[in-house]
């Protein structure tokens, strides 16, 4: 949320935009999305639910650009209105020419925002921001076929992208009592709708009786749900019960005021050429942090692999993987939460954050990413090859209440591994132990991480991820969080502390680095390696 407690922000990653416009529409929302990708910037308008309008800066989804492409007009029409500050004011002067009429700038319109739609639903990264105080100043509706534009950009998604929006296999799937009609389907989305039972059935089970791949199923149940065929009862929804409400709020208050000036008088120019405008802002009480910061942990327990932890895809390029780390840092960085020092909401940003600093040091080296990409690859060869009746069987081994995915061991969301991630974690350390012994310090890097990502509340794996990062002075800060994320885990063993003095040593740090041997002798006075650094600290003086 913003200051000023309204607009609310996320990922396209998280969130794409086909998901946005069905939260939108189910929730009756009214303002807009704004939406960024490097450059290109898109606004989407909703009104009471409805998509009513969408533009773009793209040169060709600017209302000159498609007018001559559809032949709605041609160049020496174009030329005699001029050249005007928005595509709004361009077809007032159209229909003020005689080149177009009314009608004909409506379907011009819905046209163009269908073909900005087209583009947006197909980003997976980049962010969004939706505000429930803007409202188009004209009075515009597009017409367009929304279920066929949300089941035609869930196609073209990216597989592996689609594949993860299934988070469990025991989520329900259920028959939509009033599905949009007149809708072609291709025969795999026939074929798995007609294996659904109309009462609904767990993903496991369609799976088991489907024969079909994991992820093949899902790329061709995502379509079938956004396009309005099927339902789903774990969708990952952007807004909370709080954050509607407030929208809701701000919504009401609008109208309320806009009640005012209905008998105002107002040309039909000034309906269709008004620049796109926001509300007066209303007094909004301002929320805590709370809320971002909850959907900040469960995004991070939810993760799977390091470009989840980041929100950005496995195609992102350098740029894109530093950019959105330094953006997470600036939100969620624990030393933006001094104040909370030592209480619990600080220990677990510093294992959250810590978990994006371990992805951001892998992605962002290209050899390290190489490596990881590959054991990803083989990871999902080996999902892909398994017994999915085998795979049906586990689920429903799992319970009817389970919500966990048989993708994931363990619970995420209280950090604990399942024996069997305890045991990769753990052979991942011995590893990566070998490879620090052996001076291979890529390969222990990469090994340790594994085992603390693995395993993030054994302190150990966090302390020797650390050790092993610090080889690289460019990476102090996340040094020093794995290194206090260990101390925290288990803060009797005053070896962990050692262990960050002597790195604090080797950083030149001295000062640092006799505080934590200090704290280190607190806890066991007779530690020979404590007193040893301590000594030559003091004696080098």
């Amino acid at each position: 949320m913003t200051k000023q407690g309204v607009e609310q922000s996320g990922l396209l990653y998280e969130h794409p935009l086909a998901e946005l416009i069905r939260e939108a529409v189910a929730a009756g929302l009214s303002g807009a999305f704004r939406l960024a990708h490097e450059s290109v910037k898109s606004v989407v308008y909703f009104d009471a639910g409805e998509l009513i309008f969408a533009v773009s800066n793209l040169r060709a989804h600017r209302l000159s650009e498609s007018s001559r492409k559809w032949n709605f007009v041609n160049e020496h029409q174009l030329t005699a209105v001029g050249t005007r500050a928005s595509d709004v004011e361009l077809g007032a002067a159209l229909v003020s020419s005689g080149a177009l009429t009314a009608e004909k700038l409506s379907e011009l319109f819905s046209r163009n925002t269908a073909s900005v739609l087209r583009t947006m639903l197909l980003w997976v990264e980049g962010s969004w921001t939706f505000d429930p105080r803007v409202r188009l100043a004209e009075n515009i509706r597009v017409e367009i076929n929304l279920h066929e534009l949300l089941l035609e950009g869930a196609r073209r998604l990216p597989p592996d992208f689609i594949a993860k929006r299934f988070r469990t296999t025991n989520e329900v799937l259920s028959i939509n009592a009033n599905p949009p009609v007149n809708l072609a389907l291709q025969p795999i989305e026939a074929f798995l709708l007609s294996r659904i039972d109309p009462a609904g059935m767990r993903l496991y089970e369609l799976l088991s009786i489907s024969g079909l791949p994991e992820t093949d199923t899902c790329v061709a149940l995502y379509p079938l749900t956004l396009g309005g065929f099927l339902l789903r009862d774990q969708w990952s929804f952007a807004f909370m019960t709080e954050t509607l409400s407030r929208f809701k709020a701000v919504d009401t208050a609008i109208r309320k005021k806009e009640s005012g000036v209905v008998g105002s008088q107002r040309t039909t120019r000034d309906k269709i050429a008004a620049s796109t405008t926001a509300s007066e802002k209303e007094p909004i009480k301002e929320p805590d942090e709370q809320e971002e910061i909850a959907q900040f942990f469960s995004r991070i327990d939810a993760a799977e692999d390091f470009y989840e932890v980041l929100a950005v895809t496995q195609s992102a390029d350098a740029s894109m993987i530093k950019r959105t780390y330094h953006q997470l840092a600036r939100r969620f960085h624990p030393d933006r939460f001094h104040h909370d020092a030592g209480t619990p909401l600080h220990a677990r940003l510093q294992t959250a954050f810590a978990r994006v600093a371990q992805a951001y040091e892998m992605l962002k080296d290209s050899t390290l990413r190489a490596a990881y990409d590959l054991r990803l690859q083989n990871e999902r060869r080996m999902r892909q090859n398994r017994s999915f009746n085998t795979a049906g069987k586990a689920s429903a081994e799992t319970g009817p209440q389970s919500t966990t995915s048989h993708k994931a061991s363990g619970s995420k969301s209280t950090g604990s591994a399942s024996p069997n991630s305890s045991q990769k974690a753990e052979e991942a350390f011995q590893r990566g132990m070998s490879a620090l012994k052996l001076g291979n310090m890529s390969l222990a890097v990469a090994l340790l991480a594994e085992a603390s990502r693995g395993a993030p509340n054994e302190a150990r794996y966090r302390a020797y991820y650390g050790r092993s990062l610090a080889a690289n002075r460019g990476a102090r800060g996340q040094v020093e969080l794995e290194m206090q994320a260990a101390i925290s885990l288990d803060p009797t063993n005053a070896s962990y502390r050692v262990m960050l003095a002597e790195i604090y040593s080797e950083f030149g740090l001295k000062p640092r680095a006799q505080g934590e041997l200090e704290r280190a002798l607190a806890i066991d006075p007779k530690n020979a390696e404590a007193l040893k650094l301590l000594e030559k600290l003091k004696s080098n003086g």
